[in-house]
């Protein structure tokens, strides 16, 4: 039996963050939330793969030689910030002993670090309101922006009510979150990245 719709009342209604949830099980898709709307995630370059893998498996490495107070989470896994009702994919995140929650299997809400890898179309987003979002976790200590066109990664940190920046640019540098206690080789972070030329 063929039913009528009304698509732009479908598009309009706004759904709760349990039917999100239930929305990513079913269909096996990557969502962001927004307050009641879900927007579909863009696939990224294979530099971003590539560095998002590489920085994944540094701080996992890193951070199990310091005796595992603190953990990292890959692009697979989902962080929610209550207080805005926004869901995000970062590419990477890290959480300590002292914040860590029950009863979040699903996604989490307490990271120490968010790392995001950026490209031209994601730039403005990262540094703009996906940060103002960011700045609302109560837990957030430092903030990592890595570009994916040239070896230059910023980091803000937060001192008391101020975020202040650091860059650091060239693969004979470090990527250092004060954090954390962790350094890790730009040369490691940008293993196998193909740069390509300014044009």
């Amino acid at each position: 039996m063929y039913v009528s719709c009304d698509m732009d009342a479908l598009k309009k209604k706004k759904i709760s963050f349990e039917e999100y949830l239930e929305i990513e099980r079913n269909e096996g898709v990557k969502y962001e939330f927004h307050r009641g709307e879900i927007f579909a995630m863009a696939g990224g370059t294979n530099n971003h793969g590539r560095i998002c893998r590489n920085i994944s498996a540094a701080l996992h490495t890193t951070l199990s030689k310091k005796g595992g107070l603190c953990e990292s989470f890959s692009a697979e896994n989902k962080l929610y910030i209550p207080s805005e009702d926004r869901s995000f994919y970062p590419d990477a995140m890290v959480i300590c002993e002292s914040d860590k929650e029950e009863g979040t299997e699903h996604f989490m809400t307490n990271p120490t670090v968010i790392i995001e890898v950026i490209s031209d179309s994601t730039e403005a987003y990262d540094r703009g309101d996906k940060f103002a979002y960011y700045r609302k976790i109560p837990t957030l200590k430092e903030y990592v922006l890595i570009n994916q066109k040239t070896a230059k990664v910023e980091v803000s940190k937060k001192v008391s009510d101020l975020w202040l920046t650091r860059y650091s640019s060239g693969l004979d540098k470090k990527l250092k979150i004060e954090s954390l206690d962790v350094e890790i080789d730009l040369s490691e972070i940008y293993l196998g990245v193909e740069f390509l030329p300014e044009v």
